[in-house]
């Protein structure tokens, strides 16, 4: 599994890319995931308990388990972004 890099910035609340692009490795796993869920599918991420439903005719993961400010989910927002897919947290 490719580890997403966790140190992204906190204030992208928008969902747009505000931190460097990540590497094509990380951004091709991104788009095999989303190419593996089916659409109204779940993802998790065990270690900190968040879980991200999809809506793939918007490009958009909704989370629906863990807080919004965990730095899996700030990381995921920023990750996904580069392949123009948003993060709803509920925010």
């Amino acid at each position: 599994m490719v580890a997403i890099n966790r140190c992204f910035p906190e204030n992208n609340r928008a969902g747009k890319p505000t931190g460097p692009k990540p590497s094509e490795d990380v951004l091709d796993w991104c788009r095999t995931l989303v190419a593996m869920i089916a659409d109204g599918g779940v993802w998790g991420i065990p270690r900190s308990g968040v879980m991200f439903k999809f809506d793939k005719a918007a490009k958009r993961m909704t989370l629906t388990m863990g807080k919004a400010d965990d730095p899996d989910v700030i990381a995921t927002k920023e990750v996904f972004s580069h392949i123009g897919w948003t993060v709803v947290t509920g925010e």
